[in-house]
């Protein structure tokens, strides 16, 4: 049961208490997080990219961070690809099959979840 007498359900914090609001904007820059009870305005403006490069590299991507990309579209295309396969063999043998139901909506998912996995990581070794 709810007690009353000390503030509801979480001890004696609540909406109508003044030690709860504080304040969501600072002097500076009008914007304070709210989470982190900290002002954006101290860490300054970006005046450079956001990453931090080792002392001599390149500030280019190289071979392996673009297969990582390249890598992960091809496991998601595959997986697009084996789903819709999936649908059409689920649809074709659970209509051959006779099947109604839930047990229909299972096999269908058996059927995408099988083919589509299978097909995402086939392209996600050739890609």
């Amino acid at each position: 049961m709810m007690d009353t007498q000390r503030g509801g359900w979480f001890g004696s914090m609540s909406a109508g208490d003044p030690n709860v609001n504080v304040p969501v904007t600072s002097s500076q820059s009008g914007i304070t997080s709210p989470y982190l009870n900290f002002d954006p305005a101290y860490i300054g403006a970006h005046t450079e990219g956001d990453f931090i490069f080792p002392e001599g590299a390149s500030s280019q991507r190289g071979r392996f961070e673009l297969a990582f990309s390249q890598i992960g579209g091809s496991v998601c295309l595959g997986a697009s690809i084996g789903g819709l396969n999936g649908i059409y063999s689920g649809l074709k043998e659970t209509s051959a099959a006779q099947l109604t139901g839930k047990v229909r909506r299972t096999q269908m998912l058996n059927f995408l979840t099988k083919q589509g996995a299978s097909s995402a990581q086939t392209l996600g070794v050739i890609g």
